[in-house]
């Protein structure tokens, strides 16, 4: 009867999760050392792109006064026709050219005090030389240099990941038949977060098992805000159905040839609109940073008091281009998914903590590197003791030992 019990018994669970772990980190590895260790150097995209072309990001103020960005922007539409800049930031600073997106022109930095153009960046090859290389990394970073299919093999890669990432953990509990108690359970568990230095082997495997759960929290926070920007559409439609998703408002798909009102205009009306938005609504829009023009659609961005960051403008007012009346306005708390997809996005970023939480990011990448490394080093030493003879010169195999010696 016994017998038949444990026939019927169901399998472990552990060396499913272990063949899963390993599997799924073979097939992610390459993809998290790349995304890893260019994240660490992104992090700080603006201070490393600004140190390698300091002459793209750098003017002499020599006395002069700061134009109004849009004053700027259009003298430099004037001086060339040709350039059609879709979004323009609103805040500068000085000393600092004005980056800006140009159709067909690439990246464009403005002087602030006159609207010359000091620099460009046409492409993010690194035929270019050294301005391109940050940017390359970036692109390297999000899409492999693959286009959309790279952008889409890293999102399957981060979902892959965030699936690892409860495997990896599942996988650090304390392997006992017996029931523990909490407080012993607890105390098995916290042994796993040391290193063990007194060999290579135990180093690179107690390594790779406590940095990961030292890490977790945040390896997961990247592999879900991954999943969000690589695959959008999947994501956004989880979140609308599980959380709710504010949509945004449709452009026109057949916009007029140009907008009735000017840049300056569609700054003026929507900024007056989103400030009696926001006194209906109960919150308060306290900087503007910048506005966008896409199909039929002036697109003003501020910064409000129910942003998660600072940085970039999350609250947003959309205005017809043609009668100036308000569209829509948003913000992160409009519902619980836009909240979660902004929060999300906003630590993906490095958005919020300032510069002390970029270099907790910068150091995660390189944790993520150290991962993957490990993880494949891990494999391949198990696989290499597995295929090599056990037998060593002088000594005899057990499988061929005489039965009872």
């Amino acid at each position: 009867m016994r017998g038949a019990i444990s026939k019927l018994a169901p399998p472990r669970i552990r060396p499913v999760l272990v063949v899963l772990h390993r599997v799924v980190g073979l097939l992610i590895a390459a993809f998290l050392m790349v995304a890893g260790l260019t994240g660490s150097v992104i992090a700080f995209y603006d201070e490393f792109d600004a140190f390698v072309a300091p002459e793209l990001h750098y003017v002499e103020p020599a006395g002069r006064t700061l134009l109004d960005p849009l004053v700027a922007i259009r003298n430099l539409e004037r001086a060339h026709p040709r350039v059609q800049v879709s979004f323009v930031p609103l805040v500068v600073e000085e000393g600092r050219t004005i980056r800006v997106f140009a159709k067909e022109q690439g990246e464009l930095f403005i002087d602030p005090y006159d609207g010359a153009i000091v620099g460009r960046r046409p492409s993010r090859d690194l035929s270019q030389g050294r301005i391109a290389i940050v940017p390359w990394l970036h692109r390297l970073h999000y899409s492999l240099h693959l286009g959309k299919n790279g952008t889409l093999l890293l999102g399957f890669a981060a979902l892959l990941w965030v699936f690892d990432c409860f495997v990896g953990a599942a996988l650090t509990f304390p392997a006992s038949r017996k029931r523990l108690r909490p407080p012993e359970w607890l105390q098995r568990w916290r042994r796993v977060f040391g290193v063990d230095s007194s060999r290579w082997a135990a180093l690179g495997f107690t390594g790779h098992r406590a940095v990961g759960l030292w890490m977790w929290g945040l390896l997961l926070v990247f592999a879900l805000s991954g999943t969000i920007l690589n695959l959008r559409a999947t994501s956004n439609a989880v979140l609308d159905a599980t959380l709710g998703l504010t949509e945004r408002p449709p452009t026109l798909s057949s916009p007029p040839a140009a907008p009735a009102l000017t840049r300056e205009q569609a700054v003026e009306r929507a900024g007056k609109q989103l400030a009696e938005a926001a006194m209906e609504g109960g919150f308060s829009a306290e900087r503007l940073v910048g506005i966008r023009y896409t199909r039929g659609r002036w697109i003003l961005y501020a910064n409000s008091d129910r942003d998660v960051t600072w940085e970039r403008g999350q609250t947003r007012a959309y205005v017809d281009d043609q009668t100036g009346e308000l569209v829509a306005v948003q913000t992160p708390y409009d519902k619980p998914g836009d909240l979660v997809r902004a929060t999300l996005l906003a630590l993906h970023m490095g958005e919020v903590g300032g510069w002390p939480y970029r270099l907790l990011v910068s150091v995660l990448g390189l944790g993520v590197a150290w991962l993957s490394l490990s993880g494949v080093w891990i494999w391949w030493r198990r696989r290499s003791r597995r295929t090599s003879p056990r037998s060593t010169p002088g000594r005899t195999h057990r499988s061929q030992r005489r039965p009872g010696t």
